[in-house]
């Protein structure tokens, strides 16, 4: 058997096929060749009839003639592709009549052949016919199948989040359980630390031993107060805002840092001199600025030096602290702003890790951003940004 005819008969099996055609004779002998091919034909005698076989049918090809009493092809037509604009229609007809042809393709009409039918070109048009049909439903089905794993995916990501923001929460709950439970047990243990601390009835390991009691409570009880403070900061809405100069700001946290900076033998270097003006709660702000500077002299040698800068974007300020100490481990660059976080990364994240997680909640509530990174000479840098609420021209900076 031809190739063609092979790959038509597997390509028409299940297809219906509607055939209109008033010419009995021809009617019925294309339709027994159709019957080779196709799961069902329905044939009627002229465009009314077809056009309401059409309508209580379901059909994936329409051939018919033209020139047909009651209605014609192209009223037929017409009508099919207002319902389906998509219909497949094979047209034949016993002239080349062009007015109508033009009207067909302006219909959307692909399939065109002359009466009287040739066999092997109505097998090949059927055959052309048939592969469109079937890329179109391999379109189809890729398309539902894709919108169907989009539909799993987000259904996962939603529930995911959802997940998350009830770890969140509980988390939120437990610092904030910690926070309020733990305070009044730590001074029950500081006072009476102090008071054993005075006491001449004790030796020196015994005053050690007291004084570490003391520390640590101290110690844990900064932890509860750190602790319960972000867990304010994570419940409020927006910031208490006022004006006032980035710049001023920054040489106002270097003052304050200026002496534990000359213990550690670390050097403190503005690199900028003017800054914009920004509204912010600068409060917090200066919290910010106070523990990166705080990090960065812990982190940085004996005699290397810690650069401040300030620089203006399109959209916001950015504030720079570079430092030259060891750098960051890299698995952890993702994880330091996070609440908790307890490893020991190089000489920067020690302790608790509240400090980063705070200055984090207080640049969000501010809509701005804070990140570190690790510089090729060596060191870190940490920047965080404010939104501006004036146009400044970045190049006057």
């Amino acid at each position: 058997m031809d190739k063609q005819l092979e790959e038509l008969l597997t390509l028409s099996k299940g297809l219906n096929v509607l055939y209109v055609e008033d010419d009995d004779l021809l009617r019925n002998n294309t339709c027994q060749l159709l019957e080779e091919f196709f799961g069902s034909i329905k044939t009627a005698e002229d465009g009314q009839a077809g056009l309401e076989a059409y309508e209580q049918g379901n059909y994936d090809i329409v051939v018919s003639d033209l020139r047909m009493p009651r209605m014609d092809g192209v009223a037929m037509v017409t009508a099919i592709k207002q319902q389906n604009p998509n219909q497949m229609v094979l047209i034949t007809s016993a002239h080349d009549e062009s007015v109508f042809l033009l009207k067909l393709i302006n219909l959307g009409v692909e399939y065109f052949l002359l009466k009287p039918l040739d066999f092997t070109l109505f097998m090949r048009v059927l055959h052309k016919m048939l592969r469109a049909i079937q890329l179109e439903r391999l379109d189809r089905d890729y398309k539902q199948e894709l919108e169907k794993q989009v539909a799993e995916r987000t259904s996962e990501v939603n529930l995911a989040y959802q997940r998350l923001s009830q770890v969140d929460a509980v988390k939120k709950t437990m610092l904030s359980l910690l926070a309020h439970e733990t305070r009044t047990p730590l001074n029950w243990i500081m006072a009476p630390a102090e008071m054993l601390s005075e006491s001449t009835n004790l030796d020196d390991d015994q005053k050690e031993l007291v004084k570490i009691i003391g520390n640590s409570a101290e110690s844990l009880l900064k932890l509860s107060e750190r602790t319960s403070f972000l867990c304010k900061l994570l419940d409020r809405q927006e910031a208490h805002k006022s004006t006032g100069n980035l710049q001023d700001q920054m040489s106002l946290a270097v003052q304050r840092w200026q002496t534990r900076a000359s213990q550690a033998e670390v050097s403190l270097c503005v690199k900028s001199t003017t800054g914009p003006e920004l509204e912010a709660e600068w409060g917090l702000i200066a919290m910010v600025m106070d523990g990166l500077l705080e990090n960065a002299i812990s982190a940085g040698p004996k005699k290397s030096e810690i650069s401040l800068n300030v620089r203006v974007e399109p959209t916001s300020a950015v504030v720079e602290v570079t430092d030259q100490g060891k750098g960051i481990d890299p698995d952890w660059l993702e994880r330091i702003f996070d609440v908790f976080v307890v490893e020991k990364i190089m000489e920067h994240q020690k302790g608790f890790g509240l400090g980063l997680a705070i200055a984090r909640a207080i640049l969000n509530l501010h809509s701005g951003e804070i990140k570190a990174e690790n510089l090729a000479s060596g060191g870190s840098r940490f920047t965080f940004s404010l939104p501006l609420f004036t146009e400044v021209n970045p190049g006057e900076m």
